[in-house]
């Protein structure tokens, strides 16, 4: 029979875990958000949760630490350095001596209570870290130097610790400096816009978030209400019955004996899409935790946007950037929210399988008869007195994506000087027009050998967007009415008619601008010629 020894292993980590802790993937900001966390868990006690103080603010910043400074100074030691600064007035860190242990934290209901946040988050940003922290109550202040590649040259976990007394009893406060910063020079706009989006709900009179000297805040897409529902529908020809244009909801999920969950949110269809904010936003008490989730919608997120709110105990990955797919309340949530999604879900498929926004058909009946029209009193307009056509002596370098489909250098240049999101926007409503009725009649410029069609499109090109674009293609004057302009819906509102009158005077506006720029002509003599024509005309006939 052979014999049995036992005996005791360490199983310290070797040093050499560092190069895991620093390589998470992360972005800058999601390796803030850690820190940022035990700021806000600063304010609170660890036991209870309870709030310790009227007032916590915490402040993040990208900080130089100028190359001359005395030698008391609590930074000497980083002098000409220059990294991220994160500080609050929360309690301090309450064992400093453990701050470093993986694992090691006490916290029970907080964001932070992994242990392992300032570990993982510090390495990911840079390789010197230097914490000073001092608790209410104590007149010291202790002050931990971590040397990333000393620690790992070593090949042991000491640490030197500093402890200097006489400061105030009353102060208490955290400051973590990092230097060496593996990305030197960060986007701090796209940083300030996804923390803002992580906690602007948690900021409050108990809580103020800096970031580079400006409070946080977001402000949330706008969704259609559910008075909206009968216009929306109206609007995109919707006729199903079991859709909505809104749902939220405010309930428990039971997931296994003494588990229930509080959940409250809500999902709707953005007014103005965008596609950052499609999908729903996870918050866990407050917090965001996951963005543009596909949960309760699966792959069609287009234009949805929602929000789903669960409570600290529910199960996120220890780097909260997701709930745990793995856990039984999530399913739960999920399935939930799949049934009670669904009719917002198929609103929102509805409207985006019909392609885009479209006037009702008596409205783009009569628009059709005034595009013929102003073909017709545009050929009937004497253009002896006009003089030569203008000829750009503007040499384009560089032809957009449509030079190919004329030769017009002017044509050229009033597509050019359309602005490159709103052109993209203007040309996909274009080349998808699933229009039945083609313009019939066309005009001529003066000295042209080419006939040019008037077409006109409704679209929805943005409410910061002008009333109505002009863009020639394919020797097609396309004349687009923006939708999304406020007068324009003011006008809808005004019945077929009044929108009617709106789309002729886009069109007689684009047209004078366009035949303006061929011609030395004022644009007011144009469109005054234009009218002069009309009224010679019966004008019943297009009415």
């Amino acid at each position: 029979m052979g014999k049995v020894t036992k005996k005791k292993i360490n199983i310290t980590p070797d040093t050499n875990i560092i190069e895991s802790w620093r390589s998470g993937g992360r972005e800058i900001e999601q390796s803030l958000s850690d820190l940022i966390d035990n700021s806000i868990d600063a304010g609170y006690t660890e036991d209870t949760y309870k709030i310790l103080y009227q007032k916590n603010a915490i402040s993040v910043k990208w900080h130089s630490i100028p190359s001359k400074i005395k030698k008391t100074h609590e930074f000497a030691r980083y002098k000409g350095e220059e990294g991220w600064l994160i500080s609050d007035e929360g309690s301090g860190i309450l064992n400093p001596e453990t701050c470093w242990i993986a694992g090691a934290s006490k916290k029970k209901k907080s964001i932070g209570r992994f242990g392992i946040g300032l570990k993982n988050s510090t390495l990911e940003l840079g390789n010197h870290i230097f914490i000073r922290t001092k608790s209410e109550g104590k007149d010291y202040a202790t002050t931990i130097p971590f040397d990333c590649d000393a620690v790992k040259k070593k090949g042991d976990w000491e640490l030197d610790l500093q402890q200097k007394s006489g400061l105030s009893k009353k102060d208490h406060f955290t400051k973590i400096l990092i230097t060496d910063c593996h990305i030197k020079e960060p986007d701090f706009e796209q940083i300030f816009d996804n923390l803002s989006r992580t906690y602007y709900k948690m900021c409050s009179k108990n809580l103020d978030i800096f970031f580079e000297g400006k409070q946080l805040y977001w402000k949330e897409p706008e969704i259609f209400e559910i008075v909206d529902q009968p216009e929306v529908k109206k609007r995109y020809n919707i006729k199903a019955k079991k859709v909505k244009i809104f749902e939220d909801f405010d309930t428990k999920i039971v997931a296994g004996k003494n588990n229930h969950f509080k959940i409250s949110g809500y999902i709707g269809i953005q007014k103005e899409h965008n596609q950052k904010h499609d999908g729903i936003d996870i918050f866990l008490n407050g917090r965001l935790v996951e963005s543009n989730s596909r949960i309760g919608v699966g792959a069609n997120r287009a234009r949805l946007y929602g929000q789903v709110n669960v409570e600290q105990n529910f199960s996120v990955n220890y780097q909260k950037t997701k709930l745990d797919r793995k856990s039984l309340e999530y399913n739960h949530l999920n399935n939930y929210l799949m049934k009670l999604f669904d009719p917002v879900v198929e609103f929102a498929r509805r409207i985006l399988s019909n392609g885009k926004y479209k006037p009702p058909k008596s409205v783009e009946r009569e628009t059709r008869k005034i595009e013929d029209y102003l073909s017709k009193t545009v050929s009937c307009l004497e253009f002896n007195e006009l003089e030569n056509l203008k000829m750009s002596s503007e040499v384009m370098e560089e032809s957009s994506e449509d030079d190919h489909m004329d030769s017009g250098e002017v044509d050229k240049l009033i597509r050019k000087s359309v602005p490159i999101d709103l052109k993209k926007k203007v040309v996909k409503g274009i080349t998808t027009n699933d229009r039945k009725r083609k313009s019939k009649e066309a005009f001529r410029l003066p000295k042209s050998a080419k006939s040019i069609k008037i077409e006109h499109d409704v679209q929805e090109l943005g409410k910061y967007e002008q009333y109505s674009i002009l863009y020639p293609r394919l020797q097609v004057l396309h004349i687009v009415s923006n939708a999304s302009h406020a007068y324009y819906k003011e006008a809808a509102k005004l019945g077929n008619k009044k929108l009617v009158g709106l789309h002729q005077n886009h069109m007689i506006d684009e047209l004078s601008t366009y035949i303006s720029i061929h011609v030395k002509t004022p644009e007011k003599t144009i469109k005054d010629k234009i009218y002069r024509e009309m009224a010679r005309h019966n004008l019943k006939a297009i009415n």
